[in-house]
């Protein structure tokens, strides 16, 4: 998945990002903070009980020339994030009790512009 979010004058959204592998009550969120700045990934809902598994990672992202630019590898059970060019990144497990699931995005209490959306399936080894 490659994403690409421009966060200037015009986005009003606090919060956006992705929901990936969105199933009846399961998801994992990729999301951006605008208002602190912050990239996170949140799988309080990804499946599986795992002590700490709720906490979210979090990490300082600066848009670059007013983009978030998101690459995003996902399997059966982990998540990668790599932002700003792979100079930042997020890498999780995420138990999941069904294969599959749908995408979505999201934006909280605004708007922002999704310059680019790619999704490339991934084959089987």
């Amino acid at each position: 998945i490659s994403a690409m979010f421009r966060v200037d004058a015009s986005t009003t959204a606090t919060r956006f990002g992705l929901k990936g592998r969105v199933a009846a009550d399961e998801t994992t969120t990729i999301g951006y903070n605008r208002q602190q700045l912050r990239l996170y990934l949140d799988r309080s809902y990804s499946g599986g009980q795992v002590p700490v598994f709720g906490a979210p990672q979090v990490v300082v992202l600066r848009p670059r020339d007013d983009l978030i630019e998101l690459r995003i590898l996902v399997d059966t059970s982990s998540l990668e994030v790599f932002a700003d060019g792979g100079h930042t990144v997020l890498t999780n497990q995420i138990f999941f009790s069904r294969a599959g699931g749908g995408l979505e995005l999201f934006a909280d209490d605004g708007a922002v512009v999704l310059e680019r959306l790619t999704v490339v399936p991934l084959g089987t080894l």
